[in-house]
């Protein structure tokens, strides 16, 4: 047996040990984080294609989007991430598509990485009423006192444009099967995703999403994302919402404010586990439209 080999069983076993957690959606945007992580139906952003690359589709412009992420979640379970995303479905392009890039640091499990994240994202209409969209994914995890773990993964996704108030969403992402090399707590897990986006008026939105990860999931436990958001003036936007997360025992609550100018646009997320009385975790972006 050897010694790599032993390594691997016993940070896969101390994972085991103390949560059986692994990744799903591996990083989210402030507009998305604030309606409770709601965005299978979601449309506007461009980062919204990290939760499902067929938003990619639904844009008329080129985006440049600056991200950045710190807090603790749960648990002990802390992230600092800054990053930038680029998309374009000007009416010149063939097919939309956008790039995202991050960086950063998690703690978890005991464990400690140092991160590098890529995704590409391609996105299509079909007709007036379905988008359709897929991207690829690398995520490059140096674990602290251990080896540097890479994972290649994709996500697909579509969108059912039922009217002008109602949009539905499908998403599975992260759909390679992780290897059972990398530790349990650093795997993308294959994940489901449903959602909704309902506008009954042009100052309130309401999104909905279930999901629930394939892997490592014995229970067949999900989670429940929910938000509203509410256009209070022509540029301010603010958000509510909840997640009810039956794998990691938690529930949450969140809240955003949005600037949207007509060039310049501002996102910030607040989320709160309800368990921990002390942990928290901000969201902002900046994005720029040409």
């Amino acid at each position: 047996m050897t010694a790599p080999y032993l390594r691997n069983s016993i940070l896969a076993l101390a994972a085991l040990l103390v949560t059986p957690v692994a990744q799903a959606q591996y990083f989210t945007g402030p507009s998305v984080n604030a309606l409770g992580g709601a965005g299978a139906a979601a449309r506007g952003s461009s980062v919204n294609m990290l939760v499902n690359p067929a938003s990619v589709a639904l844009m008329n412009s080129i985006e440049t989007d600056g991200l950045y992420r710190n807090g603790d979640l749960s648990g002990g379970r802390t992230e600092s991430f800054y990053g930038l995303s680029i998309a374009d479905n000007t009416k010149d392009v063939l097919i939309a598509g956008g790039f995202t890039y991050l960086r950063g640091t998690r703690k978890f499990n005991g464990l400690e990485t140092q991160d590098q994240f890529w995704n590409i994202s391609l996105g299509q209409r079909i007709g007036d009423r379905i988008a359709v969209g897929a991207s690829a994914m690398f995520l490059d995890s140096q674990v602290k006192g251990d080896e540097s773990y890479k994972q290649y993964s994709g996500t697909i996704g579509a969108m059912f444009l039922v009217n002008k108030e109602l949009i539905l969403g499908a998403v599975f992402d992260s759909f390679v099967n992780p290897s059972s090399e990398v530790p349990i707590p650093v795997r993308l897990t294959p994940t489901s995703r449903l959602g909704l986006r309902w506008t009954p008026e042009e100052f309130l939105s309401v999104r909905m999403d279930v999901s629930r990860r394939e892997h490592e999931n014995p229970d067949q436990e999900g989670a429940i994302h929910f938000g509203m958001e509410s256009f209070a003036n022509e540029y301010n936007i603010i958000r509510l919402g909840g997640r009810i997360d039956d794998f990691y025992k938690q529930n949450f609550v969140t809240a955003g404010w949005g600037f949207n100018g007509p060039r310049l646009k501002l996102n910030y997320s607040f989320e709160k586990p309800l368990k921990q009385s002390n942990g928290a975790m901000h969201s902002v972006d900046l994005l720029i439209s040409f």
